[in-house]
């Protein structure tokens, strides 16, 4: 379903970062900001237990710009809590969403939102088996190994070969708003077909890919 007029609208903390999650993806974040811990306590209390813990969303945030399209996240696990209290945590992506509005009452920024899931369609094997091969080449190609993740061939699939692909931000996000996982694996067949010739250029890339989607290990608040 599609985010429309329809569609109800909920309410999520906001944690705003240079940075694209998709559904499924696992990162690690590092929380220093008094105002977001205030966010992630909001989200797993006090005592800082993740088991029912509630969603928040990461939304790409450039130069004081929120894009639209984000993804809500759950807290995995808390990593390490720190004395002065900072945190360590690992957040897995859920589900995307449209930002219908956005408030400063508390401490951290809060979004009304519509979620969304892909339209209607069916997807063809031969892309997702073709997007496979192509994304095993290129990782072979700048690791010397084959991957070792099993690639599931269903509607995650794409956003499965995206965490690991090299993408760019603007790449990322591109991909996170469509909503057909057939536009998807196509963007990818030929993201993979453009790169793969010239991937000896490409150090930027492969430095991307190396580590699993991120170049640095502090981009903003990410581990």
């Amino acid at each position: 379903m599609s985010a429309t007029e329809d569609t109800p609208i909920d309410l999520l903390p906001l944690f705003p970062l240079p940075l694209v999650i998709f559904p499924g993806e696992l990162i690690p974040l590092h929380i220093f900001e008094e105002r977001f811990k205030d966010l992630v306590r909001a989200c797993i209390g006090p005592d800082l237990v993740t088991a029912n813990s509630s969603p928040f969303g990461i939304s790409l945030t450039e130069q004081r710009s929120i894009r639209p399209i984000g993804c809500a996240v759950h807290i995995e696990r808390v990593l390490k809590a720190y004395p002065d209290g900072k945190l360590d945590i690992a957040v897995v992506g859920a589900t995307r969403y449209e930002m219908v509005s956005l408030s400063q009452e508390r401490s951290y920024p809060e979004i009304a939102v519509r979620f969304f899931e892909d339209l209607p369609g069916a997807t063809k094997r031969y892309l997702q088996e073709h997007a496979i091969t192509l994304h095993i080449r290129l990782i072979e190609l700048v690791k010397g190994r084959p991957p070792t993740l099993n690639y599931p061939l269903d509607s995650q699939l794409s956003f499965v070969l995206a965490h690991e692909a090299g993408l760019d931000l603007p790449q990322r996000q591109l991909l996170l708003e469509m909503r057909s996982e057939t536009q998807r694996l196509e963007y990818l067949i030929k993201y993979y077909q453009s790169l793969i010739p010239s991937l000896a250029e490409k150090s930027e890339v492969q430095e991307r890919i190396r580590a699993n989607g991120f170049l640095r290990r502090y981009p903003g608040e990410v581990l």
